[in-house]
C-alpha cells in the first residue's frame, strides 16, 4: 500500500539538504575548532580527570558532524530509517563514568577499578558487533530500489536520477537496535548519576568532602548534564518525527531533510553548551568578546579625537606686507 505523502517540491530535493548542510559545515568548523583550543588549551587543573573524556566527546561529535553534513550526506528516504551514533552515545556514557570513578567512594569501587577496562571493552566490541549484521544483510540494490519507488509514489524527479542505495528492506532489526541501544545508555547514565548524587552527599554529611569542593563537583555535574541533555534533545524530535512517519504510514521528504539538518546542528550546539556553560571556557570567550570590543571603543574614541582635534585648529589670518 502506497504511503500518505504530498507533492515534490524544491524542498524535497537533494539539491536543498546539500546546499542547507553545507552552509551549516561553514558555520560549524570556527566553532567546533573554538571548542578543541578550549578543551586543550583552558581545562583548569580541577578538570584534568576528565579533560580527555570530554576530548572523545568532542571528537566523535565533529566526526558525526562532518559525516552528515560534508563527506557523506544522507538522503533518507524511507520513513524510520533512522541512525543511532552508537560510538558517541558510549563516550558519553563515559563522562559519567569517569565522574563515578574519581568521585564515590562507596563500597564496591575497588572492585569496579579491576572490572572497568573490561567494561569498556565489552562496550567497543559491542558497538562492532551491533553494526556488522547491517553491512550483512544489505539486499539486492535493483529489487530493493523498485520496491522503494513503488512504496513511495511523489518522490522528486532528481531522486528517480541519483545512485540511490538500499542499506536494508526490513527496519525491524535498525530499529530494535537504535531503541535498545538508547534505552541501555540512559540507564547507565543515570545509574552513575544515582550512585555519583549518593556518594558526595554521603562524602558531605561525614565531612570528607569540604562545602567549597562540594559546590565545585554540584556545578560541573550540572553543566555536564546540560552539556549532554541539550544536544540530545536536539536529536530527539527528528527520531520522534521519523518514528511517527513509521507508526502512521507517512512520507514527507521535506520533513525528513529537516530532521537530517537538525540532526547535523547537534555538534554545533553540543559546543556552544560546553563553551558556555563550563566556566574556565566561558571566561576565555567573554575575555575575546571583552578585548574585541575595547578595540573598537579604543578606534572610535581616536577617531572622534582625530575629528575635535581638527575642529578645533585655531584658524591663522593672512599677513599683507
Amino acid at each position: 500500500m502506497n504511503l500518505t505523502c504530498v507533492p515534490a517540491n524544491y524542498f524535497d530535493s537533494p539539491d536543498f539538504l546539500t546546499l542547507a548542510l553545507h552552509i551549516i559545515t561553514v558555520f560549524s568548523f570556527p566553532i567546533h575548532s573554538f571548542g578543541m583550543y578550549c578543551i586543550l588549551m583552558k581545562t583548569p587543573e580541577q578538570m584534568k580527570s576528565v579533560k580527555w573524556h570530554m576530548l572523545q566527546f568532542h571528537c566523535w561529535t565533529v566526526v558525526l558532524d562532518v559525516l552528515l553534513s560534508f563527506l557523506g550526506i544522507p538522503f533518507i528516504l524511507v520513513p524510520a530509517v533512522a541512525g543511532f551514533p552508537l560510538v558517541m552515545c558510549l563516550s558519553i556514557i563515559a563522562l559519567f563514568e569517569n565522574r563515578f570513578f574519581v568521585i564515590c567512594s562507596m563500597r564496591g569501587n575497588f572492585i569496579w577499578e579491576k572490572f572497568r577496562p573490561f567494561w569498556l571493552i565489552i562496550h567497543y566490541v559491542g558497538v562492532i558487533l551491533i553494526v556488522i549484521p547491517l553491512g550483512m544483510n544489505v539486499p539486492n540494490q535493483e529489487i530493493a530500489l523498485k520496491q522503494v519507488f513503488l512504496r513511495l509514489p511523489c518522490l522528486h524527479p532528481q531522486i528517480y536520477e541519483a545512485p540511490i542505495f538500499v542499506m536494508t528492506d526490513d527496519i525491524t532489526y535498525p530499529f530494535i537496535v537504535c531503541f535498545s541501544s538508547t534505552t541501555f545508555s540512559v540507564l547507565e547514565i543515570v545509574t552513575f548519576c544515582v550512585s555519583l548524587t549518593w556518594s558526595i552527599l554521603k562524602q558531605l554529611k561525614s565531612g570528607r568532602m569540604s562545602r567549597k569542593t562540594f559546590e565545585m563537583q554540584k556545578r560541573f555535574f550540572i553543566a555536564l548534564l546540560i552539556q549532554v541533555g541539550v544536544p540530545f534533545f536536539v536529536i530527539l524530535f527528528p527520531f520522534l518525527y521519523c518514528a511517527r512517519s513509521v507508526l502512521f504510514n507517512y512520507y514527507n521528504q521535506a520533513y525528513m531533510n529537516c530532521a537530517i539538518i537538525t540532526w547535523s546542528i547537534h555538534g554545533v550546539v553540543s559546543t556552544i553548551a560546553m563553551v558556555f556553560i563550563h566556566q574556565p571556557y566561558r571566561i576565555v570567550i567573554l575575555a575575546v568578546f571583552r578585548r574585541r570590543t575595547h578595540i573598537v571603543s579604543n578606534e572610535s574614541s581616536q577617531r572622534s579625537l582625530g575629528v575635535a582635534r581638527t575642529t578645533q585648529q585655531p584658524s591663522i589670518a593672512p599677513v599683507h606686507n
